[in-house]
């Protein structure tokens, strides 16, 4: 898998940390070779990406979209890992500055760092705040410009819109990209949901008092609203698992609370 071009530090750092699954190529035929390995190993391990697939994009578009992304998972109780990237691009520097006063996405680091070798663009997404999706172009926040990167203007448009990402997505032909960050969204949303219901199941009432009511934490709730926070609840949590499915794709050892900011 050859990386044309960069520094050596950043060709070691490329070796280095795709050995370490920090870093993805997906695509590359290594890490198509994984995805088939893991279906052997793992007969409930499932996706929809397979070679085929591929070689079909190649007959359709070209060869261009070979290697042309890479997805660095951050893991800040690495600290190898964030030194290591600090020394190959100054911009990150400032990004893993310690900002604790600040609020928003300037609090909150990237979960992960996505790089565009053919349109050479760096877009950084994470959760903060309620566990939100936030994204960003490391160029234009470091510039301190207006921000042209909006994953929900995208995603919400019928005719995907946010120039940005039709730019940056142009070669995903699998859809990785948008499957990760979506994941990542939805992720995040089933987080906040379930943190927001009261009480927790293993704590739920099984019978209501004696006025017919479900007493939870320090609330009263009839039966019908006891109900409809059961739903939600559980329907946060398939949509919390939902969406980690497409993050664990990428990064099988990465776990839910490793993402989840706590900050609510």
């Amino acid at each position: 898998m050859p990386y044309i071009g960069g520094t050596p530090e950043v060709q070691n750092f490329i070796k280095k940390y795709i050995a370490s699954g920090y870093l993805v190529d997906p695509y590359s035929k290594e890490w198509l070779a994984s995805l088939d390995a893991r279906k052997k190993a793992d007969k409930n391990f499932y996706c929809e990406i397979y070679n085929d697939r591929y070689s079909e994009n190649e007959d359709l578009f070209g060869s261009e979209f070979w290697n042309h992304l890479l997805i660095l998972r951050i893991d800040e109780s690495n600290p190898e890992l964030i030194k290591d990237l600090k020394a190959i691009y100054q911009p990150f520097k400032s990004i893993f500055e310690e900002r604790d006063s600040l609020s928003g996405h300037d609090k909150h680091r990237p979960d992960f760092i996505l790089i565009n070798l053919n349109i050479r663009k760096i877009l950084c997404i994470g959760l903060g705040r309620k566990n939100r999706l936030f994204d960003y172009d490391v160029n234009e926040y470091l510039g301190n410009v207006p921000s042209s990167v909006n994953f929900n203007e995208y995603a919400s448009s019928f005719t995907r819109s946010n120039s940005y990402y039709q730019h940056f997505l142009s070669d995903d032909h699998a859809g990785i990209v948008v499957s990760l960050i979506q994941g990542l969204s939805d992720l995040g949303s089933g987080l906040f949901e379930k943190a927001s219901t009261p009480g927790n199941p293993d704590e739920w009432p099984d019978e209501p008092n004696e006025d017919g009511m479900y007493l939870i934490e320090d609330g009263e709730y009839t039966a019908e609203e006891f109900e409809a926070i059961k739903d939600g609840y559980y329907q946060a949590d398939e949509l919390m698992r939902e969406g980690f499915t497409s993050i664990n794709l990428l990064f099988p050892e990465i776990e839910i609370g490793d993402l989840n900011t706590g900050d609510y």
